[in-house]
C-alpha cells in the first residue's frame, strides 16, 4: 500500500505545482493514478478512485490528445478543482491510513521495580 500512497502524494504535489488547474490535474492522473486496479486500493477509497477515473476517461482520445486530456478540456476550472480536490481527499484518507497504529493492548500485568501491579492507583479508581 506505501507505493499507492507515494503515488497519491507525487499526484498532490502536481496538483499544488504551477500552472492551470486543467493541466495540474491530467498530469497528476496520468503520471501517477491511472494504473491502478480497484483490487490494489483499500476499501476506503475504492468508490472514489473509479468515480474519478469515470469522470477523467469520458471523451474518447482526439488525435494527439489522450482521452483524459480530451475530457479535462471540456470541464471547467471549477469541475477540474472538484477533481483535484478528490485527489487530495484520497491522498489524505490513504496517509491517515497508514499512520494509524493498533492500538495497545495490556496483555500482562505490569512489572514496576521487581513486582506486578495487581490494580490502578487509588487515585485512578472511580470515586463515588
Amino acid at each position: 500500500m506505501k507505493h499507492i500512497q507515494a503515488s497519491f502524494l507525487a499526484a498532490v504535489e502536481v496538483l499544488v505545482g504551477d500552472g492551470p488547474v486543467k493541466s495540474r490535474l491530467c498530469r497528476a492522473f496520468e503520471e501517477h493514478l491511472c494504473d491502478f486496479e480497484d483490487s490494489e486500493l483499500p476499501a476506503a477509497v475504492r468508490d472514489d478512485y473509479r468515480a474519478l477515473c469515470t469522470a477523467l476517461r469520458m471523451v474518447k482520445a482526439v488525435g494527439p490528445q489522450s482521452c483524459v486530456q480530451a475530457t479535462v478540456r471540456k470541464m471547467s476550472s471549477a469541475d477540474a478543482a472538484r477533481h483535484a480536490a478528490a485527489i487530495l481527499a484520497m491522498h489524505l484518507s490513504l496517509d491517515s491510513r497508514l499512520e494509524r497504529a493498533d492500538p495497545l493492548r495490556a496483555t500482562e500485568p505490569l512489572q514496576f521495580a521487581d513486582r506486578a501491579i495487581a490494580a490502578a492507583p487509588r487515585y485512578l479508581e472511580k470515586q463515588g
